[in-house]
């Protein structure tokens, strides 16, 4: 038995260092045993590897059935829990994906952290934007209330970069600014990017950050300047739930804020009120060590979707309380 989960976590490991072929030379397809150490679940959702020969956009798959992904016993003890429903699933072709924006009819901005930024379909092979060439770490994106700009948070710098849509790409981007500095370690600061509309919290747009590690906190921020406005962290029972802070988005029915915790796979709904977050309930996802959920958003019919740094899924969920 001890060999084989040596074995197992062998394989997992390796599997972590298979990252996507955007140059043309053909990726090895993951092992059985290493499909295994991911875990059931995995294999429920996987009816083959997600990776193809030679294309680095994988096949689509698609379930059964929707499938309730809660682990009520861990979130009881919270007394909040939700249910997670996956709707559909797509593998994109951007395996290191860490950033998600819907620009509608079923186009996405995706970021990689190392190469850069990518317009994506449902049917189609991602296309490597040119706007995005030369820009590292990328692990935020988000869009603007009135979807005319896309915001591009690089983690390395703290530095926010701002693009103005055109047709189907980006124009040349302009720095905004660098946010506040929290950490002295360069690769756990700032992960995610939100934008808050005119009306929901002040009179302008805000911009909503999540950090990592040590601070885990949630910043609003003026989208000029930068300088913040708020800096909360998690509320006690948030802290037992989730990990590492991945990403974060606006739900625009009522504004709670959905943050992701993709090492933990959990997503917590947070309510801010008089500058303090309030957790609301938490969700649990599918992930794995291989295949880490590292961006959400939310479009305007409150569907929310997820990517991942590992397989490049692209994931369509339903949350109810």
């Amino acid at each position: 038995m001890h060999a084989r989960m040596v074995a197992n976590l062998g394989e997992r490991r390796k599997c972590r260092r298979f990252r996507c072929c955007l140059s043309g030379i053909e990726p090895h397809a993951p092992s059985v045993a290493c499909q295994a150490a991911c875990g059931l679940q995995r294999l429920a959702l996987a009816t083959g590897t997600p990776y193809s020969t030679g294309r680095a956009l994988s096949c689509p798959l698609s379930l059964a059935a929707p499938r309730p992904l809660t682990d009520r016993r861990a979130m009881k003890k919270a007394g909040h829990f939700g249910q997670a429903v996956v709707l559909s699933q797509q593998a994109i072709g951007v395996q290191e994906a860490s950033g998600v924006a819907h620009l509608g009819d079923q186009r996405f901005l995706v970021v990689d952290d190392e190469n850069g930024i990518f317009s994506c379909t449902l049917d189609q092979e991602p296309t490597m934007l040119e706007a995005g060439q030369g820009l590292r770490d990328l692990e935020g994106v988000c869009l603007s209330p009135d979807g005319a700009h896309a915001y591009v948070l690089s983690e390395r710098d703290g530095s926010l970069w701002r693009f103005s849509r055109a047709g189907e790409g980006l124009a040349e981007p302009e720095r905004v600014g660098r946010l506040p500095r929290l950490s002295k370690k360069k690769n756990q600061g700032w992960e995610g990017i939100a934008i808050t509309p005119a009306g929901l919290w002040s009179d302008h747009d805000e911009l909503v950050a999540v950090h990592q590690t040590k601070p885990r906190c949630v910043a609003v921020l003026d989208l000029i300047t930068l300088e913040p406005r708020v800096t909360a962290t998690l509320p006690k029972k948030a802290r037992k739930l989730l990990d590492d802070l991945n990403d974060v988005t606006v739900d625009p029915h009522h504004g709670h804020l959905l943050v992701l915790s993709g090492k933990a796979g959990v997503i917590g709904e947070l309510a801010l009120q008089d500058d303090e977050l309030r957790l609301v309930r938490c969700y649990r996802i599918d992930h794995c060590r291989a295949d880490v959920p590292e961006g959400l958003c939310m479009d305007a019919d409150r569907r929310l979707w997820l990517v991942t740094d590992g397989s490049g899924w692209l994931r369509e969920y339903a949350l109810s309380p």
